[in-house]
């Protein structure tokens, strides 16, 4: 394995997620999806490992899913892939990954995009068929409430960070027994927001591509709207 992702991962296991590198999901102003690894939303060029850049976008809507296309582009202010043609913004994008392993470790990554108008209850969010770990946004009065599931059951103790589209990190909170924390509407900033949630499994064991591991770190990512844009 290359020094530089050794060195990436190294820092993932060791410093706080926040500073660590995750794929992440959004659309530029033309309506294109851009898939890239950074740090937050606004961290838009750093190289793409080779799994990450090998990554199938598809979108969601009706809980059917379509694989979309995707080039690579390398510019000054993005490198990753994106969508050939632009996509609905009210569609729903997911991405799922996985990195390989490290010091008897399996990473997994599921890369979301919440498009469309923000669900005001759990019951009307839209699942993502095979995503073991993932998010959902509710718009409730006074901000935004954010579910995370595992294997579709509430995840309690789950560390969720919330970033704004410049990157900053607006809030940290952990999941109650619903799976929920709640972001309110000075954390929740005009334009897209991002989150970003981990998940270790000790103790699972097997083999990827030849590599015995003996747990497993899940890592999502999602992005969303502020509802008040809408």
């Amino acid at each position: 394995m290359p020094y530089r992702i050794v060195s990436l991962i190294a820092l993932m296991l060791m410093s706080s997620s926040a500073w660590a590198h995750f794929p992440w999901l959004s659309i530029d102003k033309k309506g294109n999806a851009c898939f890239f690894f950074g740090e937050n939303p606004a961290d838009t060029t750093y190289k793409l490992p080779p799994a990450i850049a090998a990554a199938e976008l598809q979108s969601i809507a009706s809980d059917q899913s379509q694989p979309i296309d995707t080039v690579e582009v390398t510019s000054d202010d993005f490198v990753g892939l994106k969508s050939a043609e632009p996509v609905d913004k009210s569609t729903s994008m997911l991405s799922m990954t996985t990195f390989g392993v490290y010091r008897g470790a399996k990473l997994q990554y599921y890369t979301q995009y919440l498009g469309g108008k923000m669900p005001t209850s759990l019951d009307d969010c839209e699942p993502m068929a095979g995503a073991d770990l993932q998010v959902h946004a509710v718009d409730v009065d006074g901000g935004v409430e954010i579910y995370v599931m595992w294997k579709g059951e509430p995840l309690e103790g789950a560390d969720v960070q919330l970033f704004c589209d410049r990157g900053h990190n607006e809030g940290d909170d952990t999941t109650d027994d619903d799976g929920k924390v709640m972001f309110d509407d000075q954390q929740v900033e005009d334009g897209l927001n991002g989150i970003m949630v981990g998940h270790t499994l000790s103790g699972v064991e097997g083999q990827w591509e030849g590599q015995s591991f003996q747990s497993e770190m899940h890592y999502a990512t999602a992005t969303f709207f502020d509802p008040e844009d809408e």
